[in-house]
Order: structure tokens, then sequence, then C-alpha cells
């Protein structure tokens, strides 16, 4: 709501004061209107988000308010002493076209981020001590010989707090080890790459924030200009990128917490750090569990702006399933995926329907290979199956080292 009252409050937008005003008198008053989590397409910005808000101006909808009560958007209005107010020409349109829903999400997405990835840095440099490391990897002088500067900040970070360290400069002369495991060695470029996607983000964010987003949009000389500047994609693609950085980040502090628990890596640590390996398994469960955001992470990492893999929209045009902030956000709840799993398993149910009535497998002689052309479906199956059941067969099939090929005849 605020993001879209800046908006309006640039006079780009063609909308009185009286309706910036009530954004903000909701925003001053406490109360949220319910927005539902799906139903942005990117593409277009944020049409549903905005207009479950903007519901609440007019008395529709549904909100909470200041005590987190669930109500209707007339009664949250009547609690907070509030009148509807009635739109004019221009307002409803300026009220949804925007993107300040993946905006927010962006921004709130950048300030964990800038915090996580400092913890990257801190548990990256507790690890190099746990398992006998060394910190010569993290010399400036290295870095400086590839001079991104996100990979400078996370080898400063890592050098700075290894200064000094007694159990560093206990084996710094040993032999154990001719340099040190991936995970370790190579953490400033991993979390430095992550600060520069970061750094990036931010940017994209800042300019947005600078933004008049709104179509049609009303310039400084009063005409009125039909504009596509409501599209998700500069947007959509940081989120995008951070969620690609951030999965990293996490995949190879999996790594550096899987090597700990392992005796055969861990330079004599007991196996899942526990004080009576076997009966107890210490912190197992931790790695467990870090193995498994690892793996959802990477279901998070699917573009989510591209209009490749899209569905076309009422208007008949390709609509990128953007939803613009989702891999910037937690992924669904368990009760969601149930659902995904039921529409997973009729689908499923339909594949088997269709296989059973697919060709059956080929016989190819065993012996030399086939020269005969006709041993080919003359129809590719990566386009669609046979229009008949009639195939092709090799005029050897009755041969009796002839075998079935099993799998897809492709």
């Amino acid at each position: 709501m605020l993001l879209r009252a800046r908006t309006l409050a640039m006079g780009y937008s063609g909308v009185r004061p009286i309706v910036v005003e009530s954004l903000l008198a909701l925003l001053n008053a406490g109360i949220s209107p319910i927005v539902p989590e799906h139903g942005s397409l990117g593409c277009s910005g944020d049409l549903a988000p905005l207009a479950h808000i903007a519901l609440c101006l007019i008395g529709e909808g549904t909100a909470t308010t200041g005590a987190g009560q669930l109500v209707d958007g007339d009664e949250a209005l009547r609690l907070a002493d509030l009148r509807p107010i009635a739109l004019e020409a221009k307002e409803g349109l300026a009220l949804v076209n925007g993107t300040d829903g993946i905006l927010g999400m962006l921004i709130l997405a950048c300030a964990d981020l800038r915090g996580l990835f400092q913890l990257a840095d801190v548990t990256a440099a507790m690890s190099v001590e746990a398992l006998l490391g060394t910190d010569a990897p993290f010399d400036p002088r290295v870095h400086a010989l590839r001079p991104h500067p996100g990979q400078g900040t996370s080898a400063a970070n890592l050098s700075h707090m290894l200064a000094g360290s007694q159990i560093c400069a206990s084996h710094r002369g040993s032999a154990h080890a001719v340099q040190d495991a991936y995970s370790m060695r190579c953490s400033p470029q991993v979390a430095g790459a992550a600060r520069d996607t970061l750094t990036f983000a931010k940017a994209v964010a800042e300019r947005e924030l600078g933004s008049a987003i709104d179509n049609p949009s009303v310039l400084d000389d009063g005409s009125i200009a039909s504009n596509g500047n409501f599209h998700g994609a500069p947007l959509g693609l940081a989120c995008d990128f951070l969620a690609i950085a951030a999965a990293e980040v996490g995949a190879i502090a999996e790594r550096r917490t899987d090597r700990l628990l392992d005796p055969a890596r861990s330079q004599g640590l007991p196996a899942f750090l526990a004080l009576d390996p076997g009966t107890n398994s210490g912190v197992m469960l931790a790695q467990y569990t870090a193995a498994a955001l690892v793996a959802e992470n990477r279901s998070c990492v699917t573009s989510s702006t591209t209009s490749a893999r899209s569905s076309r929209s009422s208007s008949s045009a390709p609509r990128a399933r953007s939803i613009c902030a989702r891999p910037s956000r937690p992924r669904r709840r368990p009760g969601r995926r149930a659902t995904c799993c039921g529409s997973t398993s009729r689908g499923r149910a339909r594949i088997a329907r269709f296989r059973r009535s697919w060709p059956r497998p080929r016989i190819l002689c065993a012996r030399a290979p086939c020269s005969h052309a006709s041993a080919r479906l003359s129809t590719s199956l990566r386009c669609s199956p046979p229009p008949s059941r009639a195939r092709a067969r090799c005029p050897r099939a009755r041969c009796p080292r002839a075998r079935p090929l099993h799998g897809s005849p492709r």
C-alpha cells in the first residue's frame, strides 16, 4: 500500500489526492487487506493483488484490523472511523496497474539476504577452523588477481575472522593436506558472487522505487501515454538471480556440514559430532535437514519470468508465469503440496492410459546391425504418436535370435 501510494503521489497517474490519502489512512489505522498468495502474472504487473487492496478503499473485500480481527472491508473502515471512497475516471486503473507487490517482496528479500550472506562468511570461518583448514586461500593478494567486489569482501571477512586463530596457526606448517576442500577454499568465490547478485538486485529495487509505474500515464504536458511500464520482468529477473544466489550459498554450506560429520574427512572429529557414536546420532539430523533444504532451494531457481512455458490469457497474449516475487518468498505450505501431488497423480494416471495405447516394442534382429530403413518408425515419436498402430518391421524379425527392444521406441 505504501509503494502504491508513493507512485500515485508522483503525479503521473491522474488521480485525486483523496485516493493517496485513503491508502495512507488504511496504513495508519493498521488495516491490512487480505491478498491471495496466487494470482499475479507478473507480465501484467500485480493486477490481482492490487485489486484486492483497492477493494478495501471502496468498502469491499476482507481485511484484518489493527487488533487482528478478520472482518469485511466496510466493517474494517467503520471500526477505524473511515469511509469508503467513490472512484472516478482513471482511478481504478491507477490503483491496480503496478508492480508494488513484486517490489515489496524483492525489498524484503534483499534485507534478509544481506544478513544471511554475512552469516555465511561466519559459518565458513568456523568450519575452516574446525576442519583444520588454512587461511592462505583468503589472502587479499590472491583475490586481487580476480577483482570481483563481492569475492574480495567475503575473503576479507574470512581473513579478519581467522586472524590470530591459534587453531590455524597450530598446523600452518603441517603437510596433513595439500589443499583444503572446495567447500572451504571456494567459499569467498561463491558467497562473493551472491553478494554481487544482491548488489544488482538492490540497484534494480532502488530504480523501481524512484519510478512511476502505471498505464496509461499522464505526462508533464498533460498528454496521456499508453505504455508497458507495468511489466514485471526487471523485478522478476532480479528475484530469480537472488534465488539462484541463495541456493548456491546454502549448497556449499551444507557440504561443509556434511564434511564435519564424516569421520573420514573431518580431521579427527567423532562421527556425527556425537560423544558416543553409534547409540547417539549426534547432529546427523541437522545435516539431513540442510540437505532437504538444499533440494528444496533447487526447485526455487526455475526462471519465473520466461515466456517459453507460458499459458495464454483471455487477450491471447503469452503470459509469462512470472509470479515474479515467488522465488524470493517461502515455499508453499504442506497442504498446497498435497494438492499439487494429487494433480500429479491424476496426470500420471493419464500417462499410464496413454502408454497402454502406445505401439508395442519393436523387434530388432540381434545379429549384425540392421541396414533396412524399414526397421525405423516412419513417424518421429518426439512430436506425436503414430496415426495408427501399423509399424514397420525388419524382414528378419522372425530370426530365432531376435530379441524385443523395450523402452521408448525413439
